[in-house]
């Protein structure tokens, strides 16, 4: 198999990592007709956790909607606390409503399961589900219950990955109702489906599920993911069918797992020819590394623990400056920054008093001009921050500003998503480290809009759920019924789309928002600190994801004290060249 073949030993990197699953393939297609329920439960409430379940469904989202094509109007993501039991029916009712005729429906569960009481299923278990029987059964979700609501809607077929077994027990092996000691089935049995239906699970009946060594990331969904991108096209036709997964997987758990098992089901074993995506070249699991790192200490995980170079360790190399293309990017290694040009010039710096209506204080439209610079091509991450932390180079308090309510991004294992809670002398620190500074007010804008007189990042088109993180649906969803009420009396909250989060969302989540140049959410998300001061206020710019879309336009300009925080505010760097 080509997936399998072993290498020379001389041939092998010193060291092997696990591959990244993270950054999504360019563009295939395929999915515009289909709609999508992931639920990702990292932080039970009573229950041991399931570290990297977050990580995965992330990277599950950004394949569907961006390799894919699915709409994100049509994807729901429950994190957390989101997915109780009524969370996940309200989402599974709302499901086939958003689905086009001739579409697929796909759900992705990663969470704990457990046995149902009479052992003839399994069950679901919801986030707040307590470590008793009687709470543990009131509070999940019936796996059958769950194929059942899939079966009504003008789709042509269902697939549903559950990375979670039904022992009863956690990744390290530990019953989840105390005193427990279930009673299993010896086969899978399922209700007749009334769709075509591919069913991919994590393990047997009498199976835990659990990480790979040295990732923390669930390893069904984290290597069925890896197959959809093309690990699994073992016979090289550029399409990857629901067998080709199961063997996939099975075969690296087999080879790579120690003192447990873990063997990947199909069900119905009829949907085994059933193609569910297309293998992008290039893309493969090399396993014999993989095996030889693992024999001699040498694999290690891709994120979450960064190696760290102390600060004036060289950044990338710089080409010549005449050999610099608009948006050429390159990265650098230490820092984990990919950093993008952007040529000087001469550009429309402020508001256009046409569209939409100016605030008092937005600049009003002049022509500026600004020296060529680097920026970088998404805001600052939790990752990169906390390369910085370990390097003693930031202050790794920021992440605990706001505990307990945890909506900083920092220390919360939202490593993806942008830092927040940060002063602008928290910002400048980062940026010194990273060999870099934070931009001027000019040169945010300059980047936003590519040097062009657009409205927006992406050009002239209004904002939607596919182009920025911003107030819409989700963020509604956060707020009491009075204030929602009151913000859309007053226009400030827009009904009609939806982004998918509530709060601030992985970098990289909208390509349709991207700027010409190449960088992400210059508008939305989170705003970003400058180093430009107005009066007492230090400038941000770009708009966060309570805005509503009228004030996430690309010359968007707020402030605040430098002294100050809030979950809302991030950063990104600029370097000179």
């Amino acid at each position: 198999m080509r997936w399998l073949a072993l290498l020379t030993f001389l041939s092998m990197p010193a060291l092997a990592q696990w591959p990244s699953i993270d950054a999504p393939l360019p563009k295939q297609g395929g999915g515009e007709k289909d709609a999508a329920l992931l639920i990702s439960i990292s932080d039970y409430a009573f229950l041991p956790d399931v570290p990297g379940a977050k990580e995965n469904a992330a990277a599950w989202y950004r394949h569907l909607t961006t390799t894919r094509g699915v709409p994100a109007t049509q994807v729901t993501w429950l994190q957390d606390t989101d997915a109780t039991l009524e969370g996940v029916q309200d989402a599974l009712a709302e499901l086939p409503k958003k689905v086009k005729p001739g579409g697929t429906l796909w759900v992705l569960y990663i969470g704990h399961g457990a046995p149902s009481q009479d052992g003839s299923d399994g069950v679901l278990v919801g986030a707040d589900a307590q470590n008793v029987v009687r709470s543990l059964y009131a509070r999940s979700l019936p796996r059958q219950k769950l194929l059942d609501a899939l079966s009504a809607g003008p789709h042509a077929r269902v697939v549903v990955v559950l990375d979670a077994c039904f022992s009863g027990q956690s990744g390290s092996g530990q019953q989840l109702a105390t005193g427990t000691m279930p009673t299993l089935p010896e086969k899978e049995s399922l209700g007749k489906a009334k769709k075509p239906l591919v069913l991919l699970t994590a393990g047997t009946s009498r199976q835990f599920a659990g990480a790979l060594p040295n990732l923390e990331r669930p390893a069904f969904s984290y290597l069925a993911l890896g197959a959809l991108r093309g690990w699994a096209d073992d016979d090289g036709d550029g399409a990857v069918t629901a067998s080709e997964v199961v063997t996939f997987t099975n075969a690296v758990m087999s080879t790579t797992l120690r003192g447990r098992q873990q063997t990947p089901q199909l069900n119905p074993p009829a949907a085994k020819d059933t193609v569910l995506a297309k293998a992008a070249k290039g893309e493969r699991l090399d396993l014999s590394q993989v095996v030889v790192a693992l024999q001699t200490g040498g694999a290690s995980a891709p994120r979450r623990t960064p190696e760290v170079e102390p600060a004036g360790t060289p950044i990338a190399p710089r080409a010549p400056v005449g050999d610099r293309q608009a948006g050429d990017s390159v990265s650098d290694q230490r820092t984990g920054i990919v950093w993008r040009w952007m040529p000087g010039g001469r550009f429309t710096f402020g508001c256009s008093r046409d569209k939409p209506a100016c605030t008092p204080e937005e600049p009003v439209l002049s022509a500026r001009s600004v020296s060529g610079f680097w920026i970088a091509e998404t805001e600052t991450t939790g990752e990169q921050f906390e390369r910085c932390a370990l390097a003693r180079g930031c202050d790794s308090s920021v992440g605990s500003r706001d505990s307990p309510e945890k909506r900083c991004n920092f220390k919360t294992e939202r490593f993806d998503h942008p830092t927040n809670c940060v002063t602008q002398s928290d910002a400048q620190a980062f940026c010194r480290w990273a060999g870099g500074r934070l931009p001027t007010s000019e040169e945010f804008e300059y980047a936003a809009r590519s040097g062009k007189a657009v409205f927006y990042p992406w050009g002239f088109d209004e904002p939607d759920g596919t182009r920025a993180n911003y107030g819409d649906q989700s963020f509604a969803r956060a707020l009491k019924p009075a204030t929602r009420a009151s913000l859309l009396a007053d226009g400030l909250l827009n009904p009609t789309s939806n982004d998918g989060f509530v709060a601030t969302a992985p970098v990289r989540s909208f390509p349709r928002g991207r700027t010409e140049w190449g960088l992400f959410d210059m508008s939305g998300n989170v705003a970003e600190w400058t180093s430009d001061t107005v009066g007492e206020l230090t400038v941000f710019r770009g708009g966060h994801y309570q805005y509503p879309p009228q004030w996430i336009h690309a010359w968007q300009t707020d402030g605040m004290p430098p002294t100050e925080w809030q979950p809302m505010v991030g950063f990104r760097c600029v370097r000179d060249p």
